[in-house]
């Protein structure tokens, strides 16, 4: 279940479970749930922002794939369309900028939320694989 245990989401997982045992000092504690409230919110607000078809559509595919079928494409959230290849948070605030969608995601928090979004239906599979196997 390596996407569960990824290096960049350690401290979220792991800081709480320290300071249950006593290895984590107050301090370290209290920045961790607030970078964990920081990427909690950004997921939530990326989440939030919707775009038609026609505004990501060129942005994010090329030329002729853009083009096509884009009466039939859905609306993607913003952390749908990070979650596509290619896209990172570079990109993804260049479109918002054009668009005049304040992105409000805290710079320290970016690059977690930018992994959680790419990786959200990886980690929903993994994880109803995981419950499975606990269950069994």
């Amino acid at each position: 279940y390596r996407l569960h245990l990824r290096a960049d989401n350690a401290d979220l997982r792991l800081t709480e479970k320290g300071a249950e045992y006593g290895l984590v000092e107050s301090g370290r504690l209290d920045k961790c749930l607030e970078r964990t409230k920081l990427v909690e919110d950004g997921v939530q607000h990326l989440d939030s922002l919707r775009f038609a078809p026609e505004a990501w559509g060129t942005f994010f595919l090329d030329g002729a794939e853009a083009e096509r079928d884009a009466k039939r494409r859905p609306h993607k959230t913003a952390s749908e369309l990070l979650a596509m290849p290619h896209a990172d948070f570079d990109k993804l605030k260049a479109f918002c900028a054009e668009q005049n969608v304040d992105l409000n995601v805290a710079a320290e928090a970016e690059d977690t939320v930018a992994a959680q979004c790419k990786y959200a239906a990886y980690l929903t599979r993994q994880k109803r694989d995981m419950d499975n196997y606990r269950k069994h």
